[in-house]
């Protein structure tokens, strides 16, 4: 499920009577939902069961009249999957997939440990890194993706429990 919210799009005429917004959501041309709140104020919708993909959104308002007013500007935001992880000794190694269909302008990782602290790493376009000095420990990974517009989305988490490695020696006697 997508909780979306928005400001009113650039451009709505505030003296007409507005009696709403209309929600459209698409994925390759093709419309998914198409849904109005008639209340002007409400600037949120959910939009449920969409599957891994990209979607997307536009919001415009909806006059008394017969016209609507203009389609805001396009937001794509593509599914974002926890990265893979994958221990290195004393470090992890984070790889995530590009999201399809996507204008991503940079990635960044971050990282929280058991105690809420939090380190970001900056990875440009790259979508993997590695995460080196890491001590024993309950981590989370975020991805989050960066788009033109100051649109940003952060994935969906990936959790990896550091535990000490011990090590064990033998004498014959």
């Amino acid at each position: 499920d997508v909780q979306a919210s928005w400001n009113p799009p650039e451009g709505v005429d505030v003296t007409l009577p507005a009696r709403g917004f209309k929600l459209k959501v698409q994925s390759g041309g093709n419309i998914l939902e198409h849904k109005g709140c008639n209340v002007l104020d409400k600037t949120d919708g959910e939009v449920k069961g969409l599957a891994p993909g990209a979607y997307e959104f536009r919001v415009r308002a909806m006059y008394e009249k017969e016209e609507d007013g203009r389609w805001s500007k396009l937001f794509l935001f593509p599914w974002l999957r926890a990265p893979n992880l994958l221990r290195q000794g004393t470090g992890v190694f984070a790889s995530w997939e590009f999201p399809e269909a996507a204008s991503v302008l940079s990635f960044e990782l971050l990282v929280i440990n058991q105690y809420y602290d939090q380190v970001v790493y900056q990875c440009g376009k790259m979508t993997s890194t590695t995460v080196e000095g890491l001590t024993p420990g309950t981590y989370g990974f975020n991805v989050i993706a960066y788009y033109a517009g100051e649109s940003q989305q952060v994935g969906e988490m990936g959790v990896i429990n550091l535990v000490e490695e011990t090590s064990l020696s033998a004498q014959r006697v």
